[in-house]
């Protein structure tokens, strides 16, 4: 069990580790869009997308991504996760249009997706004993509610003094860091659960709330005719 494993709590602050950048990418970028939006030279809507396509897919694959994480094993999503967020950040840094931006925020969020639900994943299979999983779970909450707080505080102080693709990059010596450790101390076999992975129910999900948004920001905002709107809507 990797419960009897004394580099627990350094299992627990590795993932606690990665877990922070998911967390700070959902408000880091808001201190930055008076910057990058001149560099980029997005739109209204552009930018718009730029900040909610991460947290709108995060919502929707967070399930479907712990439910792959049961089939196939907690420590391989998680690997994977891992390396898609750091090359999603890095795209994300050196985007040069905002299509760019928004596929990489895409990649973030699917990388955050499979980071978030194997965090709570490895808490919960390293640390059997209740008082001990009861602090580990609050470490957790507490560092999902500082990410998220601190976020525009990282932001503007990178601003500051250096461009904004720099709000990306740190992700990634983060990255870096968590992979190998992640690498050596996570079991590499472990219980799985089997049965049929239905991603097709999350693929809807997704389908129909990005209708839904993009008939109310793009539809209703830039003017488009009443039927095309209302008809995406209704899809949605």
């Amino acid at each position: 069990m990797l419960s009897a494993i004394p580099q627990r709590w350094l299992v627990l602050f590795a993932v606690m580790l990665a877990f922070l950048p998911v967390v700070i990418d959902m408000t880091i970028l808001h201190v930055a869009v008076p910057v990058l939006t001149p560099a980029l030279g997005a739109t209204g809507t552009e930018v718009l997308w730029i900040i909610d396509i991460y947290p709108l897919l995060m919502a929707g694959l967070l399930v479907p991504m712990g439910t792959l994480a049961d089939r196939v094993g907690t420590r391989r999503v998680l690997l994977t996760g891992l390396s898609v967020f750091g090359v999603a950040s890095l795209l994300a840094a050196f985007s040069t249009t905002p299509a760019m931006l928004i596929g990489a925020r895409v990649l973030l969020a699917m990388g955050g997706s499979m980071i978030m639900p194997c965090v709570l994943g490895v808490i919960r299979k390293t640390f059997e004993d209740e008082r001990e999983r009861a602090m580990a779970l609050g470490l957790w909450g507490t560092v999902g509610a500082a990410g998220a707080a601190v976020g525009p505080l990282i932001g503007g102080a990178l601003l500051e003094h250096y461009w904004w693709g720099s709000v990306f990059l740190i992700n990634v010596p983060i990255m870096l860091v968590v992979a190998p450790v992640v690498y050596g101390l996570l079991p590499r076999r472990e219980a799985t659960t089997p049965g049929k992975w239905s991603f097709g129910q999350a693929l809807i999900l997704l389908v129909g709330i990005i209708s839904v948004v993009y008939g109310i920001k793009s539809g209703m905002g830039e003017g488009q005719p009443l039927w095309r709107t209302g008809l995406v809507l209704f899809g949605g």
